[in-house]
């Protein structure tokens, strides 16, 4: 089986910080935390290995697709989670962004909407599908973002600090959905970038720091 990422002399721009160039491999059913401070290029990895942003690397590869060649049919294929604002588009209503969502991820036209209904069901949004997330507390944000990410059953996930701002409630809502999706298929994969990530080290099987200058393996349980 193909890992679920393999990146080869990927080069890592961040805020202020020099270039990169680093090795990564990801097999599947790995859950992956990458902890490192503002600025040093953790989003910038993600949307690189989205296909959302251009990479420049001797071999990236995600779920077997070669990224710099067919960044869109990675996009396609993997589930993103950034739970801020720009995430969103805020003159649309929350169920408006998930259907756009949805048909830019080319789901059958005749299942659409019936799958955007039960990812809004899923995450406890039923009561503010009809207005926009820009108006939403950093919970519902959150929650729009997972009905986002695990749209049309991915098996990988990429995640942005997912759980900055949450409350302890939507904390404990995340780390249950989360749990579940892993268990329902051992080659679901995770990546998990962010400030502080301690809270997901039980279900991590690796974890690193991203520094200014490198990427350095640590234990799960010495996580920021």
């Amino acid at each position: 089986m193909d890992a679920a990422i393999r990146a080869q002399g990927l080069d890592l721009p961040g805020s202020g910080v020099e270039v990169r160039r680093f090795d990564l491999t990801v097999e599947p059913g790995e859950v992956i935390a990458i902890a490192g401070s503002p600025g040093v290029g953790k989003t910038t990895l993600l949307r690189m290995l989205s296909g959302r942003f251009p990479a420049r690397a001797t071999r990236l590869e995600v779920l077997g697709i070669d990224v710099q060649s067919e960044p869109r049919r990675v996009w396609e294929n993997v589930g993103y989670l950034r739970s801020d604002q720009e995430s969103f588009l805020g003159f649309l209503s929350a169920r408006d962004n998930l259907r756009h969502h949805a048909a830019m991820k080319r789901l059958p036209a005749a299942t659409l909407d019936r799958e955007v209904a039960l990812h809004l069901q899923r995450v406890g949004l039923d009561a503010g599908t009809e207005a926009s997330p820009r108006g939403f507390e950093p919970d519902d944000r959150l929650r729009l973002a997972m009905a986002h990410a695990w749209l049309d059953d991915p098996m990988l996930l990429l995640l942005d600090d997912p759980l900055h701002e949450a409350s302890a409630a939507a904390t404990e809502e995340f780390l249950a959905t989360f749990e579940e999706w892993l268990d329902g298929d051992p080659n679901r994969t995770a990546v998990i970038v962010g400030r502080n990530l301690q809270v997901f080290a039980e279900l991590c099987t690796g974890a690193f720091l991203l520094r200014e200058r490198w990427l350095a393996p640590v234990s799960p349980h010495d996580l920021p």
